[in-house]
């Protein structure tokens, strides 16, 4: 393997450890926004239909330090994937 394939994957598996963390801050995020909402149950068990609703308003909820709203493209995205991902296991 050439020290140009080491590079591409070492990275590739930063760029993977980073996602993953990300996706992990926006799971946590989202859980402890359940509880505003009064649900109780784990994201899995939530029915896509409410899950779906839930994140739209937790998306809309979002604010920055300052307290304006923050709404980004990457927000949307990263939890449009947990949204796929909870709805598959």
């Amino acid at each position: 393997m050439s020290l140009t394939d080491n590079v591409i994957r070492f990275v590739e598996a930063e760029a993977n450890k980073n996602a993953q963390r990300k996706m992990h801050s926006n799971v946590v995020l989202m859980k402890s926004f359940l509880p505003n909402v009064n649900e109780t149950r784990k994201l899995q068990d939530i029915p896509p239909p409410e899950l779906d609703a839930y994140l739209s308003r937790f998306l809309l909820s979002l604010r920055k330090k300052s307290g304006e709203e923050y709404l980004s493209q990457q927000h949307s995205e990263e939890l449009s994937l947990l949204w796929s991902i909870t709805c598959e296991t």
